[in-house]
């Protein structure tokens, strides 16, 4: 019938499975580019600004809501130039290539593969894993920061050392 297979129906009058793949990996791509850009902007107010900040305050309630769109845990894992958030691959768009590397630029720093939001992670948990975070400076406090947050009784947001992820190798 000429027309592409995103929008071909089905004998049944259904959506076929490429249509139904295309709507969930677009809104997989939606939620992923909206919590990359949350991530980073709630990173950079606070770097910036003090929690009572009004900025901070704005940033924390569109990352909380951005998280709240998902009911279970939400991983946003850097690998090579892109991030995959709850498993979808999200390479950036040319309009996005400085976020991400501002970005991932930080995981490196902070010694990060991964950040994971257990579902119920409150403001008060992210802010303090942020506090821990930002706070990290030297070798020995980048190094110490899955302690430091564990200290602080910081449950529904870890960190994973990039030496701690481990990927499937061809060669297993």
């Amino acid at each position: 019938d000429g027309l592409p297979a995103v929008t071909r129906r089905g004998a049944g009058g259904g959506v076929n499975e490429p249509a139904r793949r295309g709507d969930e990996d677009a809104r997989e791509r939606e939620f992923a580019s909206e919590l990359i850009a949350r991530l980073h902007a709630i990173l950079r107010a606070a770097r910036l600004y003090d929690p009572a900040n009004h900025a901070f305050q704005r940033c924390m309630t569109e990352l909380r809501e951005t998280l709240a769109r998902r009911d279970d845990e939400v991983v946003v894992l850097a690998m090579g130039d892109c991030f995959h958030v709850c498993g979808y691959r999200l390479t950036p768009r040319s309009t996005q290539l400085p976020l991400f590397r501002s970005l991932l630029d930080m995981f490196d720093e902070k010694g990060l593969g991964a950040i994971r939001f257990l579902a119920g992670a409150g403001a008060d948990e992210i802010e303090r894993f942020l506090g821990v975070l930002v706070s990290a400076r030297t070798a020995e406090q980048v190094e110490a920061i899955p302690d430091a947050v564990a200290e602080a009784g910081i449950q529904r947001v870890v960190p994973v050392r990039t030496r701690d992820i481990h990927t499937s190798d061809a060669s297993e």
